[in-house]
């Protein structure tokens, strides 16, 4: 009986760590974005973020996966036009985690849904899909994790032109089960 005890006992103890090896959770953010191209950069506007993500834990590094929706604006002022650029995002972070903060990187591959100059729907000129590299930090509260992001585009956007990529910065919350 005492051996059943124990060997109960190693297997909670297991079980318990292995639950601490993997979370998942909603994600929501806000942020600015800024669309660059050859010509300049335009002027950023409000932008947001809502998903999912799962974590992979292995002493203090870690790997996230996520699946995002985004919607991006931008505002060119010379013409006075709006360019607001719905996305699914799918950004693959590796982190090292030190007590309570994280610092995280990795590349995001981006799926444009729509793409609107103004009221006219300029999809059709984007890639099927593009490459981004995010860096970014944030810090543990519980079940709560606070973070800030910054993407920058490697890949242009537009198919046939130079220079024409996404820049991010937003600020997130997680909540992780």
């Amino acid at each position: 009986m005492k051996k059943f005890i124990s060997l109960f006992a190693l297997c909670l103890f297991g079980f318990a760590a292995h639950a601490q090896m993997f979370s998942y959770g909603p994600v929501a953010g806000v942020g600015a974005s800024t669309y660059a191209y050859d010509g300049g950069t335009a002027s950023p506007q409000l932008s947001y973020q809502v998903g999912g993500f799962a974590r992979f834990k292995l002493a203090f590094l870690y790997v996230q996966p996520e699946i995002l929706f985004q919607s991006l604006s931008s505002k060119e002022t010379d013409l006075d036009l709006v360019l607001t650029h719905n996305r699914f995002d799918v950004p693959v972070n590796v982190g090292w985690k030190f007590l309570m903060f994280d610092v995280n990187t990795g590349p995001m591959l981006s799926i444009p849904l729509t793409a609107k100059l103004d009221d006219l729907d300029v999809k059709e000129q984007y890639v099927g899909a593009y490459l981004s590299w995010q860096l970014g930090a944030g810090v543990e509260l519980g079940p709560i994790h606070v973070g800030a992001r910054y993407s920058y585009g490697i890949q242009d956007v537009i198919e046939d032109s130079d220079k024409t990529r996404w820049h991010n910065l937003f600020a997130h919350i997680e909540y992780q089960f």
